[in-house]
């Protein structure tokens, strides 16, 4: 075929020269060297290039890596590879799409930034979750509403601080034991009353304890405790009654004043090694005779040290025979009087004349008064009143006394009501 000739149809064989290479191109006019040339002319690329009409092959993306020319990464998957290193330190383009302006659509582990925020950080769609990492930024803080958190062993401030509800869960089951400081949730019951435990105020760990029938079990221990225990003491304690007289006929206790005068004629006390606590519920004192006229004072005092060698010494005789044996010690006319305190916690006068040696002949005889030291007149009939009391653990006790104001010789009996506990 000739040069620059024409063949059958419209289309023109030309020459070109370029760089001097002669082209002979064949059925497809390219328009070399014309103004609508389809193959352009070679120039380096630059920033902020017009678009220019091209053809087909131009999708075929390449991307500057700031010296030479790449091809553009990516997988079928997730589609174009993007760098979000480079995203926290640098202005990012806006991503635009129809259905969320000035948002970008990405797939899963995607990531996504936000031009239009200043320091805004990248995220990624996880399983079609938008997951933000702000682990590793300068913020220090990360802004939501109407939350707020306070450290631990930090402040309220009233009318600031933020409150939230709460919510427990039904738990009746035990489950996997908590371990030391393990968070887990409370717990309330069918009807969402929370379930709480009452423990000591200083003491970690020391709780109230809950019987099988469901009761508050109370603590009776060391005195000290029993104070401040919340508990229901038994009604029915073991009762004893120590009936101070001779051991033989006619039975009554005796003591000569020589002069004006006092006698201890009873006592009971136990040592500081006692575990039952004491609590005198009658002293009764009867005036059998007088050898002279004198006035007597009956009294009920506190000792505070132990008396020794009764004449004689007194069993107390049990009101349930199935009751252990008295704890407490009584002595009747003791040898070693127990050291009593300055004042007596009652006293009661009788002024008695001489009494005749044989019995009364007024029919019938007059009946022998009794006087209760403990509950005079009705005294006791509060029961919030306190019963004279000897403490467990102290040696301590009560001794009734005879004070008589002449010489004169004094008969009679004395009986004493406890309860141990």
């Amino acid at each position: 075929m000739a040069d620059n000739s024409t063949q059958g149809g419209a289309d023109t064989i030309r020459d070109k020269d370029r760089t001097g290479v002669k082209t002979q191109i064949q059925g497809l006019d390219l328009n070399i060297g014309g103004a609508s040339e389809v193959l352009q002319t070679a120039a380096a690329l630059a920033d902020a290039t017009a678009n220019p009409t091209v053809p087909a092959w131009a999708v075929m993306g390449m991307l500057f890596n700031g010296t030479t020319w790449d091809r553009i990464r990516g997988d079928t998957t997730n589609g174009i590879d993007v760098d979000v290193t480079r995203l926290p330190g640098s202005p990012a383009q806006e991503h635009t799409t129809a259905a969320s302006p000035g948002s970008a659509r990405l797939s899963d582990g995607a990531a996504f930034y936000d031009a239009t925020k200043t320091g805004q950080l990248p995220s990624a769609l996880v399983s079609g979750r938008l997951d933000v990492n702000i682990g590793a930024t300068t913020l220090s803080s990360l802004a939501v509403a109407n939350v707020e958190t306070i450290a631990d062993n930090a402040g309220f401030t009233d009318g600031t601080s933020k409150v939230f509800p709460q919510g427990y869960i039904f738990d009746e089951s035990a489950g996997t034991a908590l371990t030391e400081n393990d968070v887990g949730a409370a717990r309330m019951d069918s009807k969402r009353a929370i379930v709480n435990v009452l423990e000591d105020a200083t003491t970690r760990g020391r709780r109230a304890t809950i019987s099988a029938t469901g009761g508050l079990l109370g603590d009776q221990g060391a005195p000290a405790a029993q104070a401040n225990a919340w508990f229901v003491r038994p009604r029915k304690v073991a009762t004893y009654r120590a009936v101070f007289r001779a051991a033989a006929r006619p039975y009554s206790l005796s003591n000569v004043f020589g002069a004006a005068g006092r006698k201890q004629f009873a006592t009971i006390h136990h040592a500081s090694s006692a575990t039952k606590t004491v609590r005198l519920r009658h002293v009764w004192v009867e005036a059998e005779s007088s050898s002279a006229g004198a006035a007597y004072y009956y009294d009920l005092v506190r000792i505070t040290a132990a008396p020794a060698t009764g004449n004689p010494a007194i069993t107390a005789s049990k009101a349930d025979s199935s009751a252990s044996a008295a704890e407490a010690t009584t002595l009747a006319l003791p040898t070693t009087a127990g050291t009593e305190e300055a004042q007596a916690y009652c006293t009661v006068e009788q002024v008695i004349g001489v009494t005749a040696a044989t019995p009364s002949v007024v029919n019938p005889p007059p009946g022998h008064a009794y006087f209760d030291l403990v509950d005079i007149q009705g005294s006791n009939a509060d029961d919030e009143s306190q019963l004279p009391t000897i403490r467990a653990g102290v040696l301590e006790g009560w001794a009734v006394t005879v004070d008589c104001s002449a010489a004169a010789t004094w008969r009679g009996v004395v009986v004493i009501e406890f309860t141990e506990e």
